[in-house]
Formats: C-alpha cells, structure tokens, sequence
C-alpha cells in the first residue's frame, strides 16, 4: 500500500507497509531579502539567517566565521554577523572563484 503524501515542495509516494516515517521538510523561506516594514535590511544577522541570504548551509559559514575570514560577534546568547561583512565574505568568494 502507498501513501502519496502532499506537500508545497513535492509530492512523494511511500509504501507505508515497509515502516517509513513521514518527515516533513521546507524549503527557506522566499521573503529574501530580509526586510523590514519600512523596507530596511538588517546591520546584523543570525548564522541562520546569513545562510539563507548567502544560499548556502550554516555549517558552510561556520569554518570561516571560527578562522576569522568571517567575522561574527556575541549579541547576548546569540551569534550574529554584520550585513556588510556577510556581503563582503560573499563577494571574496567570487572573486577568488570559490562560491558554488
């Protein structure tokens, strides 16, 4: 027996009698960039955040953040990166050729 499960990024059919789990997954959000209500980006993002605006996955950014190519700082209990910087780190990688 399949179970064709629905979703806003696909539909997938599973045979439900070989025990699968159903996972849900999302895609990142497509509000990018992230502004706010007066249309102003952010000075400073979250690794997570960074990551979706670089198109890439935290842990991608988190080598260059401990080598100190990237820098990022402590806000409270939270790790943030500067806009500027984010933007800078990913304009290095393109000039180097190293991006994607």
């Amino acid at each position: 027996m399949e179970r064709q499960i629905l979703s806003s990024d696909a539909a997938v059919a599973l045979p439900v009698d070989q025990g699968y789990k159903l996972v849900s997954y999302s895609k990142p959000s497509a509000r990018l960039p992230m502004t706010d209500s007066a249309g102003l980006l952010p000075l400073a993002v979250s690794p997570s955040e960074a990551a979706l605006m670089a198109r890439c996955s935290r842990g991608f950014l988190y080598k260059p953040m401990r080598t100190g190519e990237l820098r990022s700082f402590k806000m409270g209990r939270s790790r943030k990166i500067l806009y500027g910087d984010l933007v800078e780190w990913v304009n290095g990688l393109a000039d180097r050729g190293l991006a994607g």
